[in-house]
C-alpha cells in the first residue's frame, strides 16, 4: 500500500482499491463514505462515526488496521478509545496539538499530512522532510518506536 499527497489530501493506493482521505469524508474508489455507520465495498472494511466537527474511521486495509481522524485534536472518551482499539497506522492532519491524542491512541505508525505537519513532527523528536509519497514496508511497523511519516 502507498500513501499519496492528493491535493490537500492523502490517497491511500492499495491493491484493490484506492482510498481517498479529505476533509470532510472518506471515499473508496466511487462510494461516499460521509456518515457514521460500517461500510463494505470490495472487501475493505470501514467503521465510522460522524460528530458534528469531526470525524473518525477505522479502516481493515491489507492487513493492517488504519484509524484516520480529521481534526488535529479532539477529546477522546472511553467510547473513541474502544472504537480505535487498534491502529497500525493513524492517519491525521497533525500538529502539535495532536501529541496528546496520539500518546492516548498509541500507532505503531503516523501519516501526518496538512500545513502544520512539521510542528507534530518537532513535538514527538522527529526531524524528517515531508514525501510526496510513502510506501509502507513489512518492516516499517517492527519497531519499538512509533515512526511518523509526513505527507505534504
Amino acid at each position: 500500500m502507498e500513501f499519496i499527497k492528493h491535493g490537500t489530501w492523502l490517497l491511500l493506493q492499495s491493491e484493490k482499491k484506492d482510498i481517498l482521505f479529505t476533509e470532510e469524508n472518506i471515499t473508496i474508489d466511487s462510494l461516499l463514505l460521509d456518515m457514521s455507520g460500517e461500510y463494505e465495498k470490495s472487501g475493505f472494511m470501514c467503521h465510522m462515526l460522524k460528530y458534528e466537527t469531526f470525524l473518525v474511521a477505522h479502516l481493515r486495509v491489507e492487513g493492517y488496521w488504519i484509524a484516520y481522524i480529521n481534526m488535529p485534536k479532539i477529546e477522546l472518551n472511553p467510547t473513541l478509545l474502544e472504537f480505535l482499539w487498534s491502529v497500525d497506522i493513524l492517519v491525521i492532519p497533525g500538529s502539535k496539538e495532536s501529541v496528546w491524542m496520539i500518546e492516548q491512541i498509541d500507532p505503531r505508525s503516523i501519516i501526518a499530512y496538512w500545513p502544520q505537519w512539521h510542528e507534530l513532527s518537532t513535538s514527538l523528536g522527529h526531524s524528517i522532510e515531508s514525501l510526496d509519497r510513502w510506501k509502507l514496508k513489512e518492516t516499517d511497523l517492527n519497531t519499538d518506536k512509533t515512526a511518523c511519516i509526513l505527507i505534504g
